[in-house]
């Protein structure tokens, strides 16, 4: 019985070991694509989330592409993010350097439209949906070097098409308003 058992823990070591080798999945085009996942803070309030943002605003998507960022320590570890260019159209915290905007979201190269030679789609099982000409509440965290990010994909922007009551992991856009005293 226990060399029946040894066979079998040995077997599953090696189909472990087999996969983890594997190279990534391949799309049509023959690139690369991978599934990423951020760690990102929950906030259970609006006071919370309001108190995090360095910037607040609204604004409209007017344009939506693709980079690969190293975010990291100079670590050449870069990632794809989608970059969002938006028209400001108004400031409740922080400020903000002329009428537009560029934020970035991990994820991106969808379609074959990333900016390296070979195709390379990564999908962030967390991701906004953030559309083109679309307008949106958005609480950003920004940095001295790279696009500012939203604060998390579920509490970082809310559509303004949506009912300003209508809640997003317990926080709606009115909640967020009246945090700011607005």
């Amino acid at each position: 019985m226990s060399k029946r058992i040894s066979f079998c823990a040995v077997i599953f070591c090696l189909a472990i070991g087999v996969s983890a080798c594997a190279p990534a999945a391949t799309d049509t085009e023959g690139g690369e694509t991978a599934d990423a996942a951020g760690d990102y803070p929950y906030y259970s309030g609006a006071g919370q989330l309001t108190g995090k943002a360095d910037l607040i605003f609204t604004g409209t998507v007017s344009d939506v592409g693709y980079e690969d960022l190293d975010v990291s320590s100079g670590l050449d570890a870069s990632m794809p993010y989608t970059i969002y260019d938006i028209q400001i159209e108004e400031v409740y915290k922080g400020a903000a350097e002329g009428k537009s905007i560029k934020i970035k979201q991990l994820g991106g190269g969808a379609d074959g439209a990333g900016p390296r030679s070979e195709v390379r789609t990564v999908i962030s099982e967390e991701i906004a949906d953030i559309e083109r000409g679309h307008a949106y509440l958005f609480l950003v965290e920004t940095y001295e070097n790279v696009y500012p990010s939203l604060l998390n994909p579920t509490q970082g922007c809310f559509d303004l098409e949506n009912s300003e009551t209508e809640k997003q992991d317990g926080i709606s856009r009115k909640d967020i308003m009246e945090a700011l005293n607005i």
